[in-house]
């Protein structure tokens, strides 16, 4: 579904991505994991046309999107729930909800996403509609940008640091939240730091060192002692 094919980036001088080679078959989850510094969210923001191509290709259902502008990028249906959560803090739970909404694309094949969905999906934003962003806690705002980024009909959704800075609760209502949306058939790429429920969700495995694809596995493999010391220091 997704390809990237030596892919390169750079912030102003200082090159950041060296020949990034990934693949998502549709369908499935990808976990993305590395240390801090490595690369992973400039390649989803290369991804998602928010910074200048320099070299390699992405291709989207084998449409090559390597030039395209944020916009279009969301309009073929890549869903992003960023780094940091990025709601909008002035507007309500509702209106961040539905300032997102969009259509189903042909080929969709998930049931459509709706409010009332989303609200089924999360129903401690059901409880919340009418209080600003500014008003939740971190897990109900992550919550909320999962629900916005869904509110897009997504034939992609992918998760920067999905569960960064979240209590253990909050965190394993965004790990059903992801497994349920796996058995639907959602195609997902996923940032984070918990190996051993990565390892579980997830059915393809990258590790980015220095910029490159360091090292691919399978679920088993990435949680080796030998792998988790080497690559991601823990």
């Amino acid at each position: 579904m997704l390809e990237l094919t030596g892919l390169t980036a750079a912030h102003g001088s200082s090159q950041v991505l060296f020949g990034v080679d990934l693949s998502l078959p549709r369908g499935s989850v990808l976990a993305l994991m590395g240390r801090n510094g490595m690369g992973k969210t400039t390649t989803i923001r290369r991804i998602m046309g928010l910074m200048k191509h320099r070299n390699g290709r992405i291709t989207l259902d084998g449409e090559d999107m390597t030039q395209w502008p944020p916009a279009r990028v969301a309009h073929a249906g890549i869903g992003l729930v960023p780094e940091g959560r990025r709601i909008f803090p002035n507007l309500t739970v509702r209106e961040n909800l539905i300032a997102m909404a969009m259509l189903p694309r042909p080929g969709n094949t998930t049931a459509p996403w709706t409010l009332d969905r989303v609200l089924e999906l999360f129903p401690r934003l059901a409880e919340r509609l009418s209080n600003m962003g500014t008003q939740l806690s971190g897990g109900e705002q992550q919550m909320l940008a999962l629900g916005r980024a869904l509110m897009t009909n997504p034939r992609l959704l992918i998760l920067d640091e999905a569960t960064e800075g979240l209590a253990p609760l909050a965190r394993q209502e965004i790990w059903a939240c992801l497994a349920r949306l796996k058995a639907e058939g959602l195609s997902i790429l996923v940032v984070d730091k918990h190996v051993d429920v990565l390892a579980e969700l997830a059915d393809h495995h990258a590790i980015m060192e220095k910029g490159c694809i360091a090292w691919r596995g399978t679920g088993q493999d990435v949680l080796d002692p030998a792998v988790k010391s080497r690559w991601l220091g823990v």
